[in-house]
């Protein structure tokens, strides 16, 4: 899995977050649209774009939602 760090602007701190390109291909390998993953993960499409493009850092309960929804379609 493909990680990269981030910095927080306020404070510094820096966290290893899941880099976008893996939500994609997760996504599209399950063959699901981000309108029709956003409406399994119960997030807006335009969300889930912003997270596979690296413009919003996806919680681990988003990265764990998109694993979870792309099994599904196996």
């Amino acid at each position: 899995m493909k990680h990269r760090t981030v910095t927080c602007g306020t404070c510094g701190a820096t966290r290893d977050v899941i880099d976008g390109s893996e939500l994609r291909a997760w996504r599209t390998k399950a063959g699901l649209s981000l309108r029709e993953m956003g409406k399994r993960m119960n997030l807006s499409a335009s969300f889930l774009c912003d997270a596979e493009l690296n413009r919003r850092n996806p919680t681990e309960q988003v990265v764990r939602a998109y694993r979870v929804a792309a099994k599904e379609m196996r």
